[in-house]
């Protein structure tokens, strides 16, 4: 079995590989698929967040409502996190339904998301 220490840094390097992958798209144009690793980038930087509590889920979507329920008032730093998880979820949610029409400016939106969560949570852990 994990421990807590575990899971925090392999969430945290999950999130860290789906940040460099959605730059690695943006670079490429492939907008949409830039969003959703994005996306994904902020689903396990919120799982690192939730691993003292016992929860869970592989569910990107349940995480972020979850973590709203739990966590709602959490602010880390500056940042609002599940301020920004919502608007987050909304461009991804988009990306998925409009057939890959995503412009480049909410590509960027979704990167410059993930890394201010995931700057914000190992800041959290550094302390």
């Amino acid at each position: 079995m994990e421990s807590t220490l575990e899971k925090i840094q392999f969430r945290l390097n999950q999130s860290r590989e789906k940040i460099k992958l959605a730059t690695i798209f943006l670079e490429k144009k492939d907008y949409c698929d830039s969003v959703l690793a994005s996306y994904r980038a902020i689903f396990y930087a919120i799982r690192v967040l939730l691993v003292d509590h016992d929860i869970d889920s592989d569910d990107p979507d349940k995480i972020i409502e979850i973590f709203e329920k739990y966590m709602e008032s959490t602010p880390f730093g500056n940042t609002k996190i599940i301020e920004i998880a919502k608007r987050s979820k909304e461009i991804k949610d988009h990306a998925v339904n409009s057939n890959g029409q995503i412009k480049c400016d909410q590509a960027e939106v979704m990167l410059n998301n993930a890394t201010a969560i995931l700057n914000e949570v190992e800041r959290y852990y550094s302390h």
